[in-house]
C-alpha cells in the first residue's frame, strides 16, 4: 500500500505537474462544474431538495394563484401583478413544514422575499394553525384580519366593539405580531387594495357579525384583466345571503373559492345564482361525506361550474393567458438533473481516467478469474 502511495505521488509529480496534464484536467473538471451548476440553478434544482412538490407551471407569470393542498383546511399564495405576495390562511399546525417549504420554493422561482399581504379569515385551526410558523419564518409586511379580538386584547381592553375569541393558538399568533411590530389591519367589509391593475375588496364581515368564527371569514374578491376571483373562506348561509342582497350581480365571478370546505351549510343555490362561477375550488380532504357534500357537488354541477378539488388534485394553480384563466395540478417534473449529473460524473471519470485501475483488489480479481 505505501509503495502504491509514492507510486501515485511521483506520477503526479513527474508526469502530471511537470507536464501541465493535471492543470489541463482540473480546468475541464472545473468547466464541467460550472456548467452543472448553472444548469441546476437555472432550472430550480433546488426544488428537488424539498420533499414538497411546487407548482412552477406557471412561472414568472405576473398574477398566479395557488390552492396549496393542506388536507381539509385552507392556504392559498397569490402572486399579484404588482411583484407582490399575498397569503390567505394556512392549515392545521400539522401542515406548517409543506407551507413553509412550498412558500421557499416559490420565493426562489420568483425571485420574491417576503410575503407582503397576510391574511388569515378566522380564527379556525385549519386555517391559521401554521399562521405563527409562518410569521417566524417569512418577512410579513401587512398582517390582516377579521374584527375578532384575542384574548390578549379582550384583557386590555382593546376593541370592545368587536367579536372575541377565546382560542390560544390566535392569541399567540397576535402577540407575536405585536412583539414584532408587524403592521395589522381589521379585513371589513368595505375594505379595499388597489395594486397595479389588481383591485381587492373585502366584502365581509361587517363589524356587527357576531354569529359564529365561520361568519367572521373574510370575503374577498380579487379583480385582474376581466376576470374576477371570489374567496368565501368558511361562510355560511346566512352571511352568503347578506353579500348576494347587498353586492347582487357584481358577485359575478369566474373562479369561486367553495365555503367551508364544501360543507352543505354554504355554497347556496343564492350564492351560486349571483356568482356564476366557471370554476369552482374546494379545498378538503375528501375523508368526510360532509366535505364536499353530495348536495354541494350537485348544485355546482348544475351551475356548469367545473369542479376542482384539491383532494383529488393535491395543489392546484391558476393563472390568465391570452385573456383566458387556466390552470394546472402541481407535479414535480422528470429529474433530468439527475440525468445532467450523471453524465457530469462520467466526464469527470474519463477526463481523469479510471483511478481505481492500478489498485491492488485480489477479492475483486478473483471474483473476475472465477
Amino acid at each position: 500500500m505505501k509503495q502504491q502511495k509514492k507510486t501515485f505521488k511521483e506520477k503526479l509529480k513527474n508526469e502530471m505537474l511537470k507536464s501541465g496534464q493535471f492543470y489541463v484536467k482540473l480546468c475541464f473538471t472545473i468547466l464541467f462544474a460550472v456548467i452543472f451548476v448553472v444548469i441546476f440553478v437555472s432550472n430550480n434544482g433546488f426544488n428537488y431538495c424539498y420533499a414538497t412538490i411546487y407548482g412552477n407551471n406557471f412561472q414568472s407569470n405576473p398574477f398566479q394563484i395557488h390552492f396549496i393542498d393542506v388536507g381539509r383546511g385552507d392556504c392559498i399564495l397569490i402572486k399579484l401583478p404588482t411583484n407582490q405576495t399575498m397569503l390567505i390562511d394556512t392549515g392545521e399546525e400539522e401542515y406548517s413544514l409543506r407551507v413553509c417549504e412550498y412558500i421557499t420554493q416559490y420565493m426562489i422561482a420568483e425571485d420574491m422575499d417576503k410575503v407582503d399581504y397576510f391574511l388569515i379569515t378566522h380564527p379556525d385551526t385549519d386555517h391559521i394553525g401554521g399562521a405563527l410558523k409562518i410569521m417566524q419564518t417569512f418577512e410579513v409586511v401587512n398582517f390582516l384580519r377579521p374584527p375578532v379580538i384575542s384574548i390578549s386584547e379582550y384583557e386590555r381592553g382593546s376593541y370592545p366593539e368587536y367579536g372575541y375569541d377565546e382560542t390560544y393558538t390566535y392569541d399567540n399568533v397576535i402577540n407575536y405580531a405585536y412583539q414584532n411590530q408587524i403592521t395589522m389591519h381589521f379585513a371589513i367589509d368595505g375594505m379595499s387594495l388597489n395594486l397595479g391593475e389588481c383591485k381587492i375588496t373585502c366584502l365581509s364581515p361587517t363589524e356587527e357579525v357576531k354569529q359564529s368564527s365561520n361568519n367572521y371569514s373574510v370575503v374577498l374578491m380579487i379583480e385582474y384583466q376581466n376576470k374576477k376571483f371570489l374567496f368565501m373562506g368558511d361562510c355560511e348561509n346566512s352571511i352568503e345571503s347578506r353579500i348576494v342582497d347587498k353586492y347582487g350581480n357584481n358577485l359575478n365571478a369566474d373562479l369561486l373559492k367553495v365555503g367551508h370546505h364544501g360543507s352543505n351549510t354554504s355554497t347556496s343555490q343564492k350564492l351560486l345564482d349571483a356568482v356564476k362561477p366557471q370554476y369552482a375550488v374546494i379545498s378538503t380532504d375528501g375523508n368526510s361525506q360532509y366535505f364536499p357534500n353530495a348536495k354541494v357537488i350537485e348544485r355546482l354541477n348544475n351551475a356548469n361550474s367545473q369542479v376542482l378539488s384539491t383532494a383529488k388534485m393535491g395543489t392546484i394553480l391558476f393563472t390568465i393567458e391570452d385573456n383566458n384563466i387556466v390552470f394546472a395540478k402541481a407535479t414535480r417534473p422528470p429529474n433530468y438533473l439527475a440525468i445532467i449529473f450523471a453524465c457530469f460524473l462520467t466526464i469527470v471519470l474519463i477526463v481523469w481516467e479510471n483511478p481505481f485501475k492500478n489498485l491492488n483488489m485480489p477479492y475483486f480479481q478473483k471474483k473476475i478469474a472465477k
